[in-house]
């Protein structure tokens, strides 16, 4: 039982941390750093941020609210 308890408990543990690993990697560092850059560096007529911008406006906030 003990074996078998210290097993679940160390898969709980990598699962925690990889899940926390991809949020903070993915979603707020380089999903927000895509936003920014976009935002911060396309004109307001240029033809990929106006494809981009109902994707890209959202990001920022979202991440907050994890």
């Amino acid at each position: 039982k003990w074996e078998s308890f210290k097993f679940i408990a160390r898969s709980s543990l990598v699962s925690t941390v990889t899940a926390f690993d991809h949020m903070i990697a993915t979603h707020t560092l380089a999903a927000n750093s895509f936003a920014l850059a976009t935002i911060e560096t396309l004109p307001d007529t240029h033809g990929l941020r106006l494809i981009l911008t109902p994707a890209v406006c959202s990001i920022p906030f979202q991440n907050w609210r994890l």
